[in-house]
């Protein structure tokens, strides 16, 4: 319910769907005079009106009990209860930052193994190029070394755990690291699961030997 205009002794607000309702004061409390536009748009029942004055009584104790700087936080913090719905902030730490900044080289190191693995051959020679030109003379010192010392530096600053848990699940070896060997993607053949475990483990051994 919003204001719209106000006195000493009465008050003109409107409710969600804009009709305005005039409230009268007195030493006994607030009290509901009528709307404004219930002679001129017919069903208006008392229900309505008790709905609109109970919005108005909740408001007013709010005012009455709260001290104004709490009152504000409430305001500002609360979802509002018309309009759209806000949903709530997650306050994240610094560790969930980082974790997403290392999400993409992460990505970029599993798509090389599948590209090792021929999982990519109907994509043509491009990807290969592509794979090629990032761990290339050239370019690796900008690209694969940089993506490298990203996820050494997440590895000592967030828990090893976590990044580990990142490492398994972007590699999709959810599976086999609980001794579910057998089981395996369906895009993946025997031979083609292999060789990406291969690489996850060789990742983890750079991660940790490597000095970048």
């Amino acid at each position: 319910m919003s204001l719209l205009w106000s006195s000493e002794d009465e008050i003109i607000a409107a409710g969600y769907d804009c009709e305005a309702f005039r409230f009268k004061g007195s030493e006994s409390g607030w009290q509901l005079a009528g709307s404004l536009e219930s002679k001129g748009r017919p069903g208006l029942g008392e229900a309505r009106e008790e709905s609109a004055l109970n919005m108005f009584r909740q408001m007013d104790l709010k005012g009455k009990t709260q001290d104004d700087t709490k009152l504000k936080t409430d305001l500002l913090l609360q979802p509002k209860s018309m309009g759209r719905k806000s949903t709530a902030r997650r306050d994240n730490t610094p560790e969930d930052h980082l974790m997403a900044a290392i999400d993409y080289p992460l990505r970029v190191c599993a798509w090389l193994a599948q590209i090792k693995a021929n999982m990519w051959v109907r994509n043509g020679i491009s990807l290969r190029h592509q794979a090629a030109t990032y761990r290339g003379v050239n370019q690796r010192d900008v690209s694969h070394h940089r993506d490298i010392f990203l996820l050494q530096t997440a590895m000592v600053i967030c828990d090893p755990n976590r990044v580990l848990t990142a490492i398994i699940d972007r590699f999709g070896m959810e599976k086999w690291v609980k001794g579910l060997f057998e089981q395996k993607p369906n895009a993946q053949d025997d031979n083609q699961h292999l060789d990406v475990v291969e690489d996850m483990i060789h990742l983890l051994i750079v991660l940790l030997s490597d000095r970048t």
